[in-house]
């Protein structure tokens, strides 16, 4: 790999401050030889500044952002590379803060803009939030209406690619297991498991509770589920990692560890009654295999782990010992059970030397306000990588259906009210994650200071800058 600009461009000259190469006044940035303008966000990346947010308007960010170069896939660079703003016909008149080298910015920047189909330079309109729920006479979701997990993260994403770590198996929920970041997209993380085909890798918030540090199943108690080259009882962390040349990934960025606990009343090994998440026509009697933090196991007696899932004590989904009996629905009993038609809690609790869940520990979740019609912005569950503009189009009392707008009905679904991956608008711009809007492109996100004189994967467009020179 080489850092050797294109051939028929000029040589590099001394690099200068990006922000030096700004007029700054009262906090907006102007990108001298445009009318383009810019602040600081606190992620510390920078983002454009529409005219009426320059008037003081209260609005949500108009903005579009800088990065035209997104990657789904940890490809590496190409072979050459370029840095933007470095180029010039000699170091003379490219010195730090110039106005050749201000002017070369700007007509990179705009060009960058043009080729990314996010800027004026090719007469079409950014897409932006606030214009287009101008346009659609639409609101969007209240950010109170969100969940903690669900709202603006309060720091940045500090997993690194590389990074070791213990996590859930979102298709075997009861199962921990060894992972690896494999990509990094915002505030999001791309989880492989180790030691298996790069098919089964998932997407997850950097902040999610199913995310823990190196050595919290031992401590903790629970099963690690090992790379397959692994033997039980000679994997050892250290040694490990050591052998993988990896890195672990440090606790403080692990949200969950500095979670509050609230006594719940529940136990492992309690029984209840609760709803089949993958067939929710169906209660079923089950037990409550693991109580972690706040959170609840929930198995269902004598089916397999795959049914599995977690949940906190106000979920909808999860009833005392008798509720079907009063409610008057029918109540799945164990498979194989000798008895199924003659089922009594009285009679199974005895047979198996359990007790209830105490009633009282059961919390009633409140309604959720959300509206038909609010938009908001949603992973696509057919592909997780993307995240995409959504409007509300039904609701019930704990779930709402999303519909991709731009897009067919059919790929419409319905997620819990409390789905991690349902986010207020604007997120995406906020943590820097790539965001696909209604006609089908994608909204870059914003690009930190310290690489904007870095960029790659547009070589042919900036032989053409640096030709136009």
């Amino acid at each position: 790999m080489t850092d050797t600009p294109p051939s028929d461009c000029p040589t590099q000259g001394a690099e200068f401050d990006m922000m030096s190469a700004l007029d700054w006044k009262d906090g907006i940035a102007t990108l001298p030889g445009s009318d383009i303008r810019f602040r600081m966000t606190e992620f510390g990346t920078l983002e454009i500044v529409t005219d009426l947010e320059v008037k003081g308007q209260q609005t949500e960010p108009k903005c579009e952002t800088l990065d035209p170069v997104q990657s789904h896939t940890p490809t590496p660079p190409p072979e050459t590379q370029s840095q933007l703003g470095t180029a010039a016909a000699s170091s003379n008149q490219n010195q730090p803060g110039s106005s050749q080298a201000k002017g070369k910015l700007a007509r990179d920047l705009s060009f960058l803009l043009f080729i990314s189909g996010t800027g004026p330079a090719n007469k079409k309109r950014a897409w932006s939030w606030p214009v287009y729920l101008e346009e659609e006479k639409a609101i969007a979701a209240p950010v109170k209406l969100f969940k903690e997990h669900q709202s603006f993260p309060q720091s940045r994403n500090g997993f690194k690619v590389g990074m070791k770590l213990e996590g859930l198996d979102p298709c075997h929920p009861s199962l921990f297991c060894v992972l690896t970041v494999a990509e990094i997209q915002g505030y999001r993380v791309r989880l492989h498991f180790d030691g298996y085909p790069e098919c089964y890798d998932f997407w997850a918030n950097a902040d999610s509770w199913d995310l823990k540090p190196a050595g919290w199943c031992e401590k903790n108690g629970h099963k690690l589920l090992l790379p397959k080259d692994c033997k039980d009882g000679e994997f050892n962390w250290s040694m490990y990692v050591k052998n993988c040349r990896g890195q672990l990934a440090p606790k403080h960025l692990f949200k969950s560890l500095n979670a509050s606990v609230t006594p719940s009343g529940f136990r492992a090994g309690m029984k209840l009654e609760a709803v089949d998440r993958k067939n929710p026509s169906l209660i079923c009697v089950a037990t409550i295999a693991a109580v972690v933090d706040n959170r609840l196991l929930i198995h269902f007696d004598n089916w397999d782990e795959t049914y599995d899932y977690w949940c906190d004590a106000s979920s909808p989904y999860i009833h005392p010992v008798g509720f079907c009996e009063e409610a008057k629905l029918a109540l799945t009993t164990p498979a194989e059970y000798k008895h199924p038609k003659g089922f009594s809690w009285e009679k199974y609790l005895e047979e198996t030397g359990t007790q209830a869940a105490p009633a009282r520990a059961f919390k009633p979740r409140p309604l959720h306000g959300f509206q038909i019609g609010m938009r908001v912005e949603a992973v696509d569950k057919r592909n997780p990588m993307l995240i995409r503009a959504a409007t509300i189009v039904d609701t019930e009392d704990h779930r709402l259906k999303v519909h991709f707008d731009g897009w067919n009905s059919e790929y419409d679904y319905w997620v819990e009210t409390d789905w991690p991956d349902l986010h207020p608008v604007g997120w995406c711009q906020k943590t820097g994650h790539p965001l696909q809007y209604p006609n089908g492109e994608k909204l870059p996100p914003p690009l930190p200071v310290n690489e904007l004189t870095k960029v790659t994967g547009v070589f042919s467009a900036l032989s053409v800058v640096c030709k136009l020179d």
